[in-house]
């Protein structure tokens, strides 16, 4: 894999926080640019990649809380449990 410019990864990490609405992709909490964490739906260390179409904006509390795992594979309350 190629490595990528500062400026192209800032630039991908603003589409995806833009695509989220500026809020959690999983809690929904709001989110400013700058404190959002970019997660991977499906998790790069269960074949994920970083593709725009597989990365959402997230809260640190949610990102950690999901951890290597797949979003598809957790239920609504873990979420639920995750953003209190």
């Amino acid at each position: 894999m190629s490595k990528r410019s500062k400026e192209w990864r800032r630039r991908r990490a603003m589409k995806v926080w833009r695509k989220s609405g500026g809020a959690c992709w999983y809690c929904g909490a709001p989110l400013s640019a700058q404190e959002m964490t970019l997660d991977h739906v499906q998790a790069k260390a269960r074949g994920g990649d970083g593709r725009e179409s597989n990365l959402v904006a997230a809260c640190r509390r949610c990102n950690q809380a999901k951890g290597h795992r797949d979003a598809a594979t957790l239920g609504v309350e873990f979420w639920r449990e995750a953003a209190q």
